[in-house]
């Protein structure tokens, strides 16, 4: 298959952050769009589509409420970011229909992991196993990238979490009102968190209320951000040692 070359690439040179690399993080979704004014000032440090669309361009707003819980600014109205000084790299695989496959997310997460980021965020997935699927996830993954990944808002029979959330590297989330749900999962997720009600930003400018999986996995990512910020003297080859810790660190200030 075809893929379509990026667009507005504009990489930003790694900062030294105490005895750590400035973090970065890719969310993999359905774009970004900059007309929301509480996004104007978020720092893109990269975009590219993986779907012949335009990657600053959202017309089902779902990337853009994506980005707005991590790096929307104060003083708008809405939700402000877990982490707005992030860099954030914006990888489009699913299109204006909202429609994306594997290898749309195989080239994504090639994508992120060629620009070394230190966070993948999906808030998507694939209802069955891809081999080429796996295989990406575990070279991001040796390469120390913490991947965070919705299971799926629960559909009829589901037993268990969306791909790639299914695979043990990649970090699970799931939202606490389906909790009941996941009891009889195969694999439960990783992280339960709250996420009802949130208010995001909306690709024409406004804000609208999102609930689900979704928002539970941005907001898990961002709050790893927050918790690897804060461990100034961990090294990036450490995290996976850490991740237990990590995730128990989360589940405590979420």
């Amino acid at each position: 298959m075809h893929l379509p070359q990026g667009m507005n690439i504009r990489l930003l040179p790694d900062v030294i952050v105490g005895h750590t690399l400035q973090l970065s993080i890719a969310v993999l979704d359905t774009g970004l769009s900059l007309k929301h004014p509480a996004l104007q000032n978020c720092v893109v440090a990269s975009s590219r589509s993986f779907t012949g669309d335009n990657p600053e361009e959202d017309l089902l707003d779902h990337g853009t409420g994506s980005c707005g819980l991590l790096a929307a600014r104060a003083g708008f109205g809405g939700t402000s970011g877990l982490v707005p000084d992030v860099p954030l790299h914006i990888g489009q695989i699913m299109g204006s229909e909202g429609k994306g496959d594997v290898y749309t997310l195989c080239a994504g997460l090639r994508w992120a992991t060629t620009l070394g980021v230190d966070i993948i965020a999906i808030p998507t997935g694939l209802r069955s196993h891809h081999p080429e699927l796996e295989a990406v996830v575990t070279e991001a993954v040796s390469r120390d990238i913490l991947i965070f990944a919705a299971v799926g808002n629960p559909y009829y029979l589901q037993c268990g979490p969306l791909y790639p959330a299914a695979y043990s590297e990649v970090v699970a989330v799931g939202c606490s009102m389906y909790h009941n749900d996941y009891l009889s999962w195969s694999r439960p997720p990783d992280l339960i968190l709250s996420a009802h009600n949130i208010s995001t930003c909306t690709a024409e400018g406004g804000w609208r209320l999102s609930s689900g999986t979704s928002v539970a996995t941005i907001k898990a990512a961002g709050l790893a951000c927050q918790v690897l910020k804060s461990w100034e003297n961990t090294t990036r080859s450490s995290r996976s040692i850490l991740r237990g810790a990590l995730l128990t660190t989360i589940k405590s200030i979420e």
